[in-house]
């Protein structure tokens, strides 16, 4: 846990605007520890490269996905960076606009994690499906995260 506070002190000092995209991958990194990802997640890539037949293409793709993960919520930080303090401070409800702004590049890119868990073409066109599915999640994980962390009783950012 002392871990984690050392980190947010770097993070705080950090420039304003570059905060929030550091906080999207130290916020994900805290909640892979705290559901044990790092105790259990050798185990899993242990026991899942013993099955496999391919052991360096299951290690690149979940490589693959992790920076997927982190780099999509690095991008919602700097989309919140960019754009979404602008329209938290600007608009009457702002909060809820910025947080499908800081919500929006993260579900983008967990829609490039289930084309790579499902074996599809990573560059192959969005369908509509994929504009719906990444619609409603940000619409409602932002709407979420909006509320909890931008909201006027929130201590976010």
């Amino acid at each position: 846990m002392e871990a984690i506070f050392r980190i947010l002190d770097r993070v705080e000092r950090l420039p304003e605007w570059l905060r929030p995209v550091a906080y999207g991958p130290v916020l994900i990194g805290t909640m892979m520890v705290a559901k044990g990802a790092l105790r259990v997640g050798p185990i899993v890539a242990a026991v899942a490269l013993w099955q496999s037949d391919d052991r360096w293409g299951a290690v690149s793709t979940a490589c693959g996905v992790l920076a997927i993960v982190f780099g999509a919520s690095a991008a919602g930080g700097l989309a919140y960076s960019l754009v979404g303090k602008t329209v938290k401070r600007r608009l009457p409800l702002g909060w809820l606009p910025a947080g499908w702004i800081a919500v929006l590049p993260y579900m983008a890119g967990l829609l490039f994690v289930i084309r790579i868990v499902h074996g599809t073409p990573l560059l192959d066109p969005w369908t509509s499906v994929d504009w719906i599915t990444v619609g409603i999640m940000t619409l409602i994980f932002g709407s979420q995260f909006g509320y909890m962390w931008l909201g006027p009783d929130a201590a976010g950012f």
